[in-house]
């Protein structure tokens, strides 16, 4: 289990028991704290690569301009390789995204699972 899912499941379990919803003994301080750093540790980690998706998709349609402005005197050869780093940047990007969102899709999942 990745450290997100535990660090959802964990607060999640513990904030259904906090509502009283739950029959588990109560928790250990200090389990909670660390769970609540893990969490804010992932939430912090999250903003950060948002931000820099958001620099890197500006980045991108710079470059894009760019190039479709370099490309008006060029062949297809030097094309070619002037949109291949831009393509690696982009793929880069979307990977990322992914990455992203899958953090974020864990912590709903394990959130509405806790709440049910």
């Amino acid at each position: 289990m990745t450290k997100a899912k535990e660090a959802a499941l964990f607060l999640s379990t513990f904030n259904s028991w906090r509502r009283g919803n739950d029959s588990t003994e109560a928790f250990d301080p200090a389990e909670v704290g660390a769970a609540i750093d893990d969490a804010v540790n992932l939430l912090r980690r999250y903003d950060e690569m948002e931000r820099e998706n958001a620099a890197l998709r500006e980045k991108v349609d710079d470059w894009e301009n760019a190039v479709a402005h370099a490309l008006d005197n060029r062949s297809e050869e030097q094309h070619c390789t002037c949109v291949a780093p831009l393509v690696g940047k982009v793929k880069q990007l979307e990977r990322e995204n992914v990455v992203l969102h899958a953090t974020l899709s864990v912590f709903e999942a394990v959130s509405k699972e806790a709440q049910s």
